[in-house]
């Protein structure tokens, strides 16, 4: 199946699928909240395709997923709600959920058949541990973290019975470690490392280690620990599989939450009558709703030409590589054109976009161009 028909089918499938089964719990402060924020379905469906994303939930939906994992191969698409994993089959039209218990964070693919999900400690088990399920036989084996709590960030390690992954040891700060299903260790993850870290990945295709601490991220290669790369005003980075772009996640700036209805008038006039129906709208809102949020930002590092963009108008956080096509990226999507949204998964052909800016002096709409990265 060629990759455009693939991605279509997907969403086609994810969309239309009965999620009132799946998302039975809604608190009644989050039904107030998205009653408040008056989601428009056509809105959204304007934004989204005048900037060339698609979504793989229903855009006006509750949306509760925590994370989300694309296989290797573009087809399966792993999604969590508390504490339940599920996998989307797009070949098959069917979402199953797993065989797992308590899902604390990501969960990440070995293969199309192999992934990987952290368990969390229960009434009967006293250690968190990792959970290997074999799609092809429905068979689940385990990795016990009997000396470290928290497992996250999980990453492929470039074999299929190991994982790389983030957790804190006792009395010592967060780290990370090499999980292996068939040996039944867990490691270091890297000789070389020390020190803490916040947010991790890695890309098994060039070897290349991505941390990030508070907002500084760094790219070094895994084998010697040299530092290729090191940016500010960033939190969390991820390296394409060919190496050459590397997304980096941050905060952007401070976007008002007021939602004026209609067309703003742009005249001097228009301008002053906006902002009265801003400040009145700040007297009688409720107090839970705050006047303005800073959303997540997402930019784009081009290692060839040393130009780090950001996307001015997408909002998202949580970045992957999308592995069924190599132009494509995936994220949690915040907002758009400096609004809100519903929360939502994204896809969108950015690896082509970001890499077709090379040779252009003014940027266009939508796209800045930022500082470069610290040698």
């Amino acid at each position: 199946m060629r990759p455009a028909s693939l991605l279509a089918l997907t969403f086609a499938l994810l969309l239309g699928c009965d999620r009132d089964a799946i998302y039975e719990q809604k608190s009644t402060a989050s039904s107030i909240q998205e009653v408040w924020k008056d989601c428009d379905p056509a809105e959204i469906s304007f934004l989204t395709a005048r900037h060339g994303i698609q979504t793989a939930f229903e855009n006006c939906g509750a949306n509760p997923f925590e994370h989300f994992a694309w296989s290797p191969d573009g087809i399966y698409i792993y999604f969590q709600l508390t504490y339940i994993g599920y996998v989307m089959n797009a070949e098959e039209k069917t979402i199953y959920e797993l065989p797992t218990e308590l899902p604390v964070h990501n969960a990440t693919w070995l293969a199309n058949d192999l992934l990987v999900i952290p368990e969390g400690t229960s009434e009967t088990r006293k250690h968190p541990r990792l959970a290997l399920y074999n799609r092809s036989d429905e068979s689940v084996s385990y990795v016990d973290l009997t000396d470290l709590t928290l497992p996250a960030e999980l990453q492929p390690s470039g074999k299929t019975d190991q994982v790389l992954f983030t957790a804190t040891a006792k009395g010592g700060e967060r780290s990370a470690y090499r999980a292996d299903f068939t040996a039944k260790t867990v490691e270091p993850a890297f000789p070389w490392w020390t020190g803490k870290l916040d947010t991790f990945t890695y890309t098994a295709g060039v070897d290349h280690v991505t941390w990030g601490v508070g907002e500084t991220v760094k790219v070094a290669k895994g084998a010697t620990g040299e530092v290729l790369h090191t940016f500010e005003d960033a939190t969390r980075g991820t390296v394409h599989s060919n190496g050459r772009l590397v997304a980096l996640e941050t905060m952007g700036d401070p976007i008002s939450t007021f939602k004026p209805k209609g067309k703003v008038d742009e005249s001097e006039a228009g301008q002053r009558r906006h902002k009265a129906r801003e400040e009145q709208w700040k007297e009688e809102k409720p107090h839970w709703v705050p006047s303005e949020v800073v959303p997540p930002a997402l930019d784009f590092y081009d290692t060839q030409v040393n130009r780090r963009y950001r996307l001015s108008l997408i909002h998202g956080d949580n970045f992957q590589w999308y592995p069924g096509h190599p132009d494509y990226g995936s994220f949690v999507l915040w907002g758009l054109d400096k609004k809100q949204i519903n929360k939502n998964v994204a896809l969108t052909a950015m690896g082509g976009r970001i890499l077709r800016l090379a040779e252009k002096k003014e940027m266009p709409p939508g796209i800045e161009l930022r500082d470069s990265p610290t040698p």
